[in-house]
């Protein structure tokens, strides 16, 4: 009775797994899982730094030519082993240690991703408020102290000319 009874739910945890209904709901989940956080928020920054257009176009080119394939490898692994990503690499001995390296960077991200997240909750949180915090000067403070420590904010002060020539050109 025992076995029958495992054997059936065996059977309805096997039916209940979800498939894949097409090949762009695959690619989306693919690309997803691959294109984290970490990218969404670094890859405007990056490019300005490291030089604009050009690195963009770098960046680019090696994401579809070194990217691309070690992601579809990884995917063609995981399929092939139908195991976790520990077991799968086990299969070459060369790689053995990926599995590991792969879930030490995991535990890593989980602990300073949560930090980018209450970051910008703080700050959608911080603009609601009524009238913007770095919008008015308060009357004891030097407009020329706050724009050494904040120059990339445009203050509204009392008795300064303020417009987009003066500001931004």
């Amino acid at each position: 009775m025992y076995k029958s009874n495992l054997k059936f739910i065996i059977l309805i945890l096997l039916q209940s797994c979800q498939l894949w209904f097409s090949r762009i709901s695959t690619a989306i989940c693919t690309i997803s899982m691959a294109a984290g956080m970490g990218n969404l928020y670094r890859l405007p920054q990056t490019t300005l730094i490291r030089g604009g257009l050009p690195f963009l176009i770098v960046y680019v080119v090696l994401a579809i030519f070194v990217g691309l394939p070690l992601l579809f490898l990884e995917l063609g692994i995981g399929q092939l082993a139908q195991e976790g990503f520990i077991k799968s690499w086990r299969a070459v001995p060369f790689f053995r240690g990926i599995g590991y390296i792969k879930l030490a960077a995991g535990c890593m991200l989980s602990v300073y991703y949560p930090l980018y997240m209450g970051l910008a909750l703080y700050y959608i949180i911080w603009i609601l408020k009524e009238p913007l915090p770095f919008q008015e000067c308060s009357t004891g403070v030097k407009i020329t102290e706050v724009y050494k420590r904040i120059n990339h904010y445009r203050f509204k002060c009392p008795g300064k000319k303020t417009g987009l020539s003066i500001n931004y050109l």
